[in-house]
């Protein structure tokens, strides 16, 4: 937004409000990961919450001034189902176990 701002030298002049968004917390970003999984019928195994963890935080640490924040996490997600579907697809004694199809777990991250 400042390089638009700056490319007009009377622009600048028009605008007398700004507002700052500040990026989601790490804390945030899980949640919405969560949300997400929730939203498609989707839940963590409990020994991959850590790791889920982890992931984002280094991806928060490693955000550079393109860091799309919530459009990252579903990105990521997206990504995560598609690892876990694999996972599924490849694995030759798949049952019907619901419990096993809805599952994120570690190795998909």
């Amino acid at each position: 937004m400042e390089q638009f701002l700056d490319s007009n030298p009377g622009l600048r002049s028009r605008f007398n409000k700004y507002i700052k968004f500040e990026d989601y917390s790490v804390s945030q970003l899980n949640d919405i990961f969560h949300l997400l999984c929730k939203e498609q019928d989707y839940k963590i195994a409990p020994d991959a919450e850590e790791t889920l963890l982890l992931q984002i935080g280094q991806m928060v640490a490693d955000s550079g001034d393109n860091f799309a924040n919530a459009r990252e996490i579903r990105n990521y997600f997206e990504q995560i189902v598609s690892r876990q579907a694999t996972r599924i697809i490849n694995n030759p004694n798949i049952d019907n176990d619901i419990d096993y199809l809805i599952t994120i777990r570690k190795e998909d991250l």
